[in-house]
């Protein structure tokens, strides 16, 4: 139960940062859009601000060690299930 509910949590976190890292996307791709020369300069310093920081996207990660998205996921279940197959060899 501990383990089913540990990868479910793990799941949520991945899930929640890819649709981070894609939104963060989308926002830079619709500022590149925008028709720039129509709007007031202020607001047009403000999209290039938005643009600066769409460049690098925002990305959740643990312990500043690995990023939480759902291939970093996919491979930490790789990892899990391929360790638990040579504890199970080993101890057999």
């Amino acid at each position: 139960m501990l383990l089913v509910s540990l990868t479910f949590n793990m799941f949520l976190l991945c899930y929640i940062g890819n649709l981070l890292i894609e939104k963060s996307t989308n926002i830079g791709i619709s500022c590149y859009m925008i028709d720039w020369y129509r709007l007031p300069v202020k607001t047009v310093q403000d999209l290039m601000l938005i643009i600066a920081m769409s460049n690098n996207p925002v990305k959740i990660s643990a312990g500043r060690i690995f990023l939480l998205s759902l291939p970093t996921f996919g491979n930490i279940l790789k990892t899990s299930f391929a360790y638990l197959n040579f504890v199970r060899n080993a101890t057999m």
